[in-house]
């Protein structure tokens, strides 16, 4: 878990490099929208909206989407080609797909493999279903926070590249980590 909420900054500087790839109209147009339905739905005037925005924006779907992926696609692949990282690879390709957003689809799918990764590891679905919550809701709270607090440090900060490297670095180290651990344990 720790690795997939330091793993935000480098994720941060992920989507606008992959943003910066689309120039069509149609695709700019979709994330424009995409964005304001976002915006849209983190509005949370309150405490009890910020519980309400964890339970439908962090835990269901990281409950719904971490079943569906790991115990269903990912297994399926696996069954199929025998080949873990195969497996994990096409269910990571379909996690992000299944997001609907081509200017997300490069951080969205290096978060599949790393939830999937760690599914494998551990063999407890509860693990990635931690880690993905974990992420959704660090989005969530950074946004209340920001919403609340616009002059705080957090709502002030911006990803720079030398922090996005310093995150990929810990975060790829926390992962090999957590694996090491697990793989002992079996």
């Amino acid at each position: 878990t720790f690795s997939i909420l330091i793993s935000v900054f480098f994720v941060d500087l992920l989507y606008a490099w992959n943003k910066s790839l689309f120039s069509d109209p149609l695709i700019l147009e979709q994330e424009k929208l995409t964005t304001v339905y976002t915006n849209w739905i983190l509005q949370m005037p309150d405490a009890g909206a910020l519980l309400l925005c964890l339970l439908m924006n962090a835990f269901i779907p990281a409950f719904v989407e971490e079943i569906f992926f790991r115990v269903g696609i990912q297994q399926l692949m696996m069954n199929w080609v025998k080949k873990h990282h195969v497996a994990i690879l096409i269910s990571a390709g379909f996690f992000s797909f299944l997001h609907f957003d081509p200017t997300a689809f490069i951080w969205r799918f290096i978060l599949g493999a790393a939830l999937g990764y760690l599914f494998y590891w551990s063999g407890s679905l509860r693990l990635s279903i931690l880690a993905h919550f974990s992420l959704n809701a660090f989005t969530i709270v950074s946004s209340f926070i920001t919403q609340h607090h616009p002059e705080s440090f957090w709502a002030k900060m911006e990803t720079t590249t030398t922090l996005g490297i310093i995150s990929l670095v810990v975060s790829v180290g926390a992962l090999l980590t957590c694996r090491n651990l697990l793989v002992r344990r079996t």
